[in-house]
């Protein structure tokens, strides 16, 4: 039996697999809050003992660089080692993989019902696949065909790469950072904290009266969630020009990652933020600035887009590597 893992900013979450005919199968799943949890050890020594299982390999998906075997999370105040992992629980092998390479490790195995196409585009079946994710942080991944049936995965920490803004609008909103004397990455907008900085930029009274009047005197301080929620109210809500700008911008670098690599194999958007807000008019928002690259607009159109809707996806991932050696991460 396979464990499988997948740790973030704000999730925890574990799945055991079975390996059958050559096909795996998720026997029994659980999820946590990392705000709830003593420590990974506990979390998991529930799990396991709510299981009454004992899985002889694991690999866990984590939110942050892995280098030697340890990753210490981006977000979150957790440093994770795969030797303590394999010595604590008596696994016989244990993978800690970055999350985003646990993602892009699952595209193998989706189904179509895990995916909602954005863009049909004319995919390449050998084509680079790019991956980005965005949650309580902000991930990217790659995955290059190597003929056969091989896969490479290049993790990378794109999401902590500088954002470069493409409207009037995106460099005001940056300047305000800048101003402020900060530095601002992609991250730094393009994820749940995200989405309150600029909730929190466009409640200024300067900026709240410009477009929607009567959005002045909003409460300042909302978390991502009470700001996803206000943006299913009405067209004129703060919240909904807060999630049009994200989809807008979460577009231009979903582009740009394409463009880097020739992802003519797709892109793929994952993370819990995409599905709550790229509903039909964010979807528009979002593809036109994904296609916005001047000399690679027809290029850019042809790339397939697809929205991963199986939350698990991660996990799916996570047991896939243990299983199939014809998917490689280089060691870092």
């Amino acid at each position: 039996m396979i464990l499988a893992g997948d740790i973030g900013g704000t999730k925890v979450n574990f799945g055991l697999f079975d390996f059958v005919a050559g096909e795996l199968r998720l026997e029994q799943f659980a999820g946590y809050l990392v705000k709830e949890l003593g420590s990974l050890d506990e979390a998991l020594e529930k799990f396991l003992k709510d299981a009454r299982a004992q899985p002889d390999r694991a690999c866990i998906g984590v939110a942050g660089p892995v280098l030697n075997g340890r990753c210490q999370l981006t977000n979150v105040d957790l440093e994770i080692d795969s030797a303590s992992l394999k010595s604590r629980f008596g696994f016989s092998k244990a993978l800690l993989v970055n999350d985003l390479a646990a993602t892009a490790a699952s595209l193998p195995l989706l189904k179509e019902a895990d995916l909602l196409v954005l863009q049909a585009g004319k995919p390449v079946d050998s084509g680079r696949k790019a991956v980005v994710s965005a949650g309580t942080g902000l991930g990217q991944a790659y995955l290059i065909s190597q003929g056969d049936g091989k896969f490479q995965i290049l993790d990378t920490e794109g999401g902590q790469c500088g954002f470069a803004p493409s409207t009037h609008e995106q460099l005001k909103l940056c300047s305000s950072f800048i101003d402020a004397g900060l530095s601002l990455t992609i991250e730094d907008l393009l994820s749940g904290p995200g989405l309150e900085r600029i909730y929190k930029y466009f409640n200024k009274p300067e900026e709240s009266s410009k477009e929607n009047e009567g959005t002045a005197g909003h409460k300042i301080k909302l978390t991502a969630a009470e700001i996803l929620e206000e943006s299913c109210q009405d067209d004129s809500s703060l919240g909904r020009r807060v999630i049009n700008l994200f989809a807008s911008m979460l577009g231009a670098v979903s582009g740009d990652m394409a463009l880097r690599l020739l992802a003519t194999g797709g892109v793929y958007i994952g993370g819990g933020i995409p599905p709550k807000i790229l509903k039909e008019p964010q979807q528009k928002l979002f593809l036109e600035s994904f296609r916005n690259k001047k000399k690679f607009n027809t290029f850019m159109e042809s790339v397939p887009v697809y929205m991963i809707i199986n939350e698990r996806a991660p996990l799916w991932g996570a047991a896939g590597l243990l299983v199939n050696p014809h998917i490689i991460i280089p060691e870092s």
